[in-house]
């Protein structure tokens, strides 16, 4: 995942500081990268273990919302670049991916008050987007 772009710098304080590239790593497992919209609207993209937002699937929805205004969440997850997560039960590698997606409900709210947030995941991120809608931070 790339580092944020100096185009967010029009953002307000808020979200800039937490927009800024050396907070690009949400958790251990998770980096992000968000570009802001010209409307009130968030898509939040969280793909699969193996499949990332660099994928052509991802890079094709990314490009219809940010076509439409709409600001962008982008997550990749790298669990499977780390032996110990891969190799740990697998009730203590859902636990982690609960949390994880609790963390970026989180960030969701923190980015701002948004009037609609398009949630798209696939196979492990789908189960994160579970932990983040639980987190409480989507009305």
């Amino acid at each position: 995942m790339s580092d944020l772009s100096s185009a967010n710098s029009h953002e307000g304080d808020a979200r800039q500081a937490i927009a800024s590239p050396a907070r690009n790593q949400l958790t251990p497992h998770v980096k992000w990268r968000y570009q802001p919209g010209d409307r009130n609207r968030l898509a939040v993209i969280m793909p699969g273990l193996l499949y990332h937002c660099d994928k052509p699937l991802f890079q094709a929805l990314a490009q219809e919302f940010r076509q439409q205004g709409m600001g962008l969440l982008q997550c990749d997850f790298d669990y499977a670049d780390d032996p110990d997560f891969m190799n740990a039960p697998k009730m203590n590698q859902l636990d982690q991916i609960y949390r994880d997606g609790k963390s970026i409900g989180d960030l969701v709210q923190r980015l701002g008050d948004f009037d609609e947030i398009f949630l798209v995941g696939k196979s492990l991120g789908a189960m994160a987007m579970a932990a983040a809608l639980d987190s409480g931070n989507f009305d």
